[in-house]
């Protein structure tokens, strides 16, 4: 895996900042600031974050999951967009977690729930059922191919997911395979994994103008 340029990435956002003009002045101003943080690498891009508001707004969820909350940037977008729906967020990383608290009570949100730890650990997959199943989920965490299929069977497999669900899997697009940190294929593998269960459907490029992807999930009908 290539080491990440900071500031080409900070540049990178900025010159793309549609995804800003969508969410509110408070909101807009805190994510701003995250881009200047030291551990903003690996936060979602813009194109995605701009279908991801698409597909919120079209959805409309009372509720919504996300797997990897990291320092909160697309947290805070994902927040913003489902208001005055509520989101619920996991991430193991607990440095990460603060951070991403803060920002959300600098921009004034108030629908946020934070969950700290592993999303397939039994007390937050209890957790999670005890919320009801969810109709909508993003997923960005841990980019590996155990991790993906882990995750994978506890939402469609737990209950976490309701039957019409739909979820969202970051660095899906083949190119991302690199982004596994062990080196077994990351989540367009796990994909794979599942494709004869799934309905699956991949946004790469040359159409999808990211190196990352993004990929539509739901049950089989």
């Amino acid at each position: 895996m290539k080491p990440i340029d900071l500031e080409a990435l900070r540049a990178a956002y900025r010159r793309n900042a549609e995804h800003l003009e969508l969410v509110t002045p408070p909101t807009r101003k805190v994510m701003d600031a995250l881009i200047d943080h030291d551990r903003f690498g690996g936060s979602t891009d813009p194109v995605v974050l701009e279908l991801l508001a698409g597909i919120i707004r079209a959805a409309r969820p009372r509720t919504m999951l996300q797997l990897g909350t990291w320092i909160g940037y697309s947290t805070l977008f994902i927040a913003d967009i489902i208001s005055p729906g509520q989101l619920f967020t996991v991430d193991p990383d607990l440095d990460a977690h603060e951070i991403a608290r803060s920002a959300v009570r600098d921009a004034q949100l108030e629908n946020v729930t934070f969950l700290d730890g592993y999303s397939t650990d039994p007390q937050i997959i209890g957790y999670l059922r005890g919320s009801g199943s969810f109709s909508l989920v993003y997923v960005d965490s841990s980019h590996s191919y155990r991790g993906t299929l882990a995750e994978l069977a506890m939402l469609f497999e737990d209950g976490i997911l309701s039957e019409d669900g739909l979820v969202m899997f970051h660095d899906a697009a083949e190119s991302a395979a690199e982004f596994d940190p062990t080196a077994e294929g990351g989540v367009p593998a796990a994909l794979n994994r599942w494709s004869d269960r799934l309905e699956i459907t991949v946004f790469q490029r040359p159409l999808f103008p990211t190196e990352c992807g993004l990929a539509l999930v739901r049950f089989r009908k």
